[in-house]
């Protein structure tokens, strides 16, 4: 199957290029000029560049694709909100747009647990409540998962959207866990409150067989899935890096 990654050169991204090659996927990979795209080395993707926020740039990333997984977004806590919604909402309305004119059958949208709240849910599933108060990451994803519905209704188009958990990690990761684990090696990580507030856990590797699942089941479509390998406290979570790190286990609290 002829697919398009956005986002491609990032992360997750890159992640999920290898396993669908894997799997005997051709994978096109869209890249954003000038962005990094190391991740990506050993990886046999046909690279085209263009950006989610300039539908102009488009065409040549979809043409000939069925399936879309769109990646592509700004995924941190914090930023300017016309940024947040200008990539993450408007954005994946336009990859959806450019995929309908090109005939494309689906889009996976990369959408976030972050739609939700954080506090005090136990055994949460797709059906909770998307009140994320004014967090701007999180209301991008909103807004973007409304966004690629409507289109969907509009034309007919498949859409699957995808809620990856909230710490996701394995190879090629350089940000959330490498500094982690740059700091329990220094000895210089510590908890809040002791380490005993709970989080969702998703390894890259496990995570992208999920979203392949979803993006070409026939059964998937219009769904969507939080994809998580397990609930684990932070304390448990970094008792498990520590001993793979071979480093002492953090004595620091707050």
């Amino acid at each position: 199957m002829k697919i398009l990654v956005t986002g491609a050169n990032g992360f997750i991204g890159s992640n999920l290029c290898e396993k669908l090659i894997e799997k005997g996927h051709n994978v096109r990979a869209l890249i954003l000029p000038g962005s990094p795209e190391w991740y990506l080395d050993g990886i046999d993707v046909e690279k085209v560049y263009g950006d989610v926020c300039k539908p102009e740039t488009l065409d040549k990333a979809v043409k000939g694709i069925e399936v879309i997984f769109h990646l592509a977004g700004i995924a941190r806590d914090w930023g300017r909100w016309q940024d947040f919604m200008r990539v993450n909402a408007q954005g994946t309305e336009n990859i959806a747009r450019a995929g309908v004119d090109a005939g494309v059958r689906r889009v996976l949208f990369t959408s976030s647990v972050a739609v939700h709240h954080y506090r005090n849910i136990t055994k949460g599933d797709e059906n909770l409540p998307r009140d994320c108060g004014k967090f701007a990451y999180g209301i991008s994803k909103i807004l973007a998962e409304d966004k690629l519905k409507k289109v969907a209704l509009e034309t007919g188009l498949e859409y699957v959207i995808t809620r990856p958990a909230v710490f996701p990690f394995g190879p090629r990761d350089t940000t959330s866990f490498y500094r982690m684990a740059q700091e329990i090696e220094r000895g210089r990580f510590g908890f809040v409150g002791g380490g005993k507030s709970r989080i969702t856990v998703s390894y890259v590797e496990n995570l992208c067989e999920g979203m392949i699942l979803a993006g070409l089941s026939p059964e998937a479509k219009n769904q969507v899935f939080i994809i998580a390998d397990e609930v684990i406290s932070w304390r448990e979570l970094v008792e498990k890096f520590a001993k793979a790190l071979d480093a002492p286990f953090p004595k620091l609290n707050v």
